[in-house]
């Protein structure tokens, strides 16, 4: 169970790439890019059946996290081409807690990679997990944090490709020739 950014991979378990973190069952483990992550003891007992987890997540106000994800867009016209991960721009002072039983484990991780984040959960042999974004909950919500459904979401796809005509003017149209320069130019970075 975790966090994932809508690039991280959904063949593979949250925690697997940059864009996703995670709090694995049994044994606890927090994993990130597929590593093992150093973990408060509280994480070691893990969880299981009958257990309620919940999770926060604190993004501070960057004035560089908008200007990342215009970087990130493409034209809906066009083919999907996912944009290059490497290197990621961190968020000083971003970080996820979990809760087990309404107790808090501690911080799991922080510096996240600049993104919108999304809940996640990952589920194999015949795993199943009950979600609850509120109102109601079985134990209260963490003093400053609010629940998921209250939240202000970021802006849209749309409403960013919008921003993003107004603050760069619109697209420049290039030509298959330009087009086939820039993409050998890519793989040769």
């Amino acid at each position: 169970i975790g966090w994932s950014q809508i690039s991280g991979d959904l063949q593979a378990p949250c925690g697997y790439d940059s864009f996703s973190y995670s709090f694995r069952d049994s044994p606890g483990t927090l994993f990130h890019q597929s590593k093992k992550i150093d973990a408060d003891n509280k994480y070691l007992e893990g969880y299981g059946e009958g257990d309620t987890l919940g999770m926060t997540i604190f993004i501070p106000s960057h004035e560089d996290i908008l200007p990342s994800l215009y970087s990130r867009l493409w034209d809906m016209e066009e083919a999907y081409v996912p944009f290059k991960a490497n290197p990621m721009k961190k968020m000083p002072g971003s970080e996820i807690s979990y809760y087990k039983n309404g107790v808090k484990l501690g911080v799991a991780f922080t510096d996240l990679y600049i993104g919108k984040y999304y809940p996640a959960i990952s589920s194999y042999m015949g795993g199943s997990a009950t979600i609850n974004f509120g109102p109601k909950f079985k134990f209260l919500v963490p003093e400053g944090s609010r629940p998921y459904f209250e939240i202000e979401s970021l802006p849209t796809w749309g409403e960013l490709m919008d921003q993003r005509i107004i603050k760069k003017g619109p697209r420049t149209e290039i030509t298959a020739d330009e087009d086939d320069e820039r993409i050998d130019d890519d793989l040769m970075d």
